[in-house]
């Protein structure tokens, strides 16, 4: 999505910052929608390994070592003192070690998918969430820009209606205030 909105194909895109991250191009976050499969909290991106390896933690300047992952993170795990060969790995990156590589890096909300298939999280590379985002181009259009703000009050609203509670009911307006008194308490 982020190279779409970066080469102006669509003004704007849903994605998770990630790969905003991941792809260095050049694109607005217009607003920031933190939530997941399972909650309204952020994501990881974590590197894990085969539960039987003997590697514990993260440790600087470890060499050779194949890396599957859900796009090209090598720059973000050299930052991190990681030195490893990435190859992308077309789907089903939780399955690949021990024989396809020695360690991954996936987009985890609560992990179980890791432990389903004997892999620990050694390091965060980093957290994650969903952003509204959008072209410099667009940005620059007055009228694009309102309407992409508009879009982002929306999904924020949307987001946020999950944990309100509505109320509806029909009361006389003599029972009014014992009514409210009840349903405030």
């Amino acid at each position: 999505m982020a190279r779409y909105v970066d080469h102006g194909v669509l003004d704007a895109g849903l994605t998770g910052i990630d790969w905003v991250v991941e792809s260095g191009l050049d694109v607005a976050s217009v607003t920031t929608l933190t939530y997941a499969k399972q909650s309204r909290r952020k994501v990881r991106w974590v590197l894990a390994v085969p539960e039987a390896a003997a590697l514990r933690r993260r440790r600087s300047g470890r060499q050779n070592h194949r890396n599957r992952t859900g796009g090209s993170e090598q720059a973000l795990l050299r930052l991190k003192g990681v030195n490893v060969k990435v190859e992308f790995s077309w789907g089903a990156t939780e399955v690949k070690p021990p024989m396809l590589a020695d360690a991954i890096v996936e987009v985890t909300e609560t992990g179980s998918s890791l432990k389903a298939n004997h892999l620990k999280i050694i390091d965060t590379v980093m957290e994650s969430e969903t952003h509204l985002i959008a072209g410099k181009k667009a940005m620059a259009d007055p009228w694009k820009r309102e309407k992409l703000e508009q879009i982002a009050l929306m999904l924020r609203g949307a987001i946020d209606a999950q944990s309100q509670v509505g109320l509806m009911l029909n009361v006389k307006r003599s029972d009014l205030e014992a009514a409210l008194a009840f349903c405030l308490r």
